[in-house]
């Protein structure tokens, strides 16, 4: 009977981890994207458990009453939300990014299915993400996001989730995400000014000149020629902010 007792312990243990880090890892960028098959991400999350009750199980201790460790699995159910949806949340800046350059380029009708998102995207927006994804996991992100799994129960003990300050978070992060989207589509955005300044006096000048039809195809191949010269240094300073942002809720 103590050896069956000591086995359901463990097991609600492992359930206890298992409900922060499977809740992250269904949504962290890379394994938690929708084309990942549920499976390969349920089990990953349940090897990452396992991995965790290894480390941490000793310092795990269960609150007496089924009420107080209902709250204590709900509690960790928000805490992994929070870790996995701050994650995306800043990833979710190359999409803006991509958004905001195909209307520049005049492609925002030129979408396609993203099944990262199982949802309709531009081709700009598609390209930033999978760079940005690639680049990730090329740096050692994946690493970043894993240790900031395990980090995060040094800052937030288990169950202990200030739904205040949780909130105070994700409007400081939502914040962090309109300016993050417009430096990595600076490139871009600055090739278009000038172009449409340069056509706009062209205009003035020659009046008589279709500007819009000269200027559409030049547009778009100067647009794409400002993303891919400022691409390498745009996804650079963004994994750097990724890291900078994330940092506060125990990754790195």
């Amino acid at each position: 009977m103590l050896e069956v007792g000591l086995l359901a312990e463990e097991v609600e243990k492992a359930g206890i981890l298992f409900a922060r880090i499977g809740t992250a890892v269904m949504l962290l960028p890379g394994i938690g994207e929708g084309a990942i098959p549920v499976r390969i991400r349920l089990a990953a999350a349940l090897w990452l458990t396992l991995v965790g009750l290894s480390a941490l199980g000793d310092g795990i201790v269960l609150p007496e009453g089924d009420a107080a460790r209902i709250a204590l699995l709900l509690g960790e159910l928000m805490i992994g939300l929070l870790l996995g949806a701050s994650a995306r949340f800043v990833f979710m800046a190359l999409y803006m990014a991509g958004e905001l350059v195909a209307m520049l380029m005049a492609l925002s009708a030129a979408v396609l299915f993203d099944p990262r998102q199982s949802a309709p995207n531009t081709i700009p927006s598609r390209f930033l993400a999978a760079s940005g994804l690639v680049l990730l996991h090329v740096t050692g992100g994946h690493l970043f996001l894993l240790r900031g799994l395990f980090g995060s129960y040094r800052l937030l003990p288990l169950g202990e989730l200030p739904a205040a300050s949780a909130a105070e978070w994700l409007s400081v992060l939502s914040t962090e995400i309109w300016p993050l989207a417009l430096a990595i589509a600076a490139p871009v955005v600055i090739v278009m000014m000038v172009t449409q300044l340069a056509f706009g006096l062209l205009g003035r000048l020659v009046p008589g000149i279709q500007v819009f039809f000269v200027a559409l195809p030049l547009q778009i191949l100067l647009a794409l020629a400002g993303l891919l010269v400022g691409v390498t240094a745009a996804l650079g300073w963004f994994l750097g902010r990724f890291d900078a942002l994330l940092r506060p809720l125990g990754f790195g």
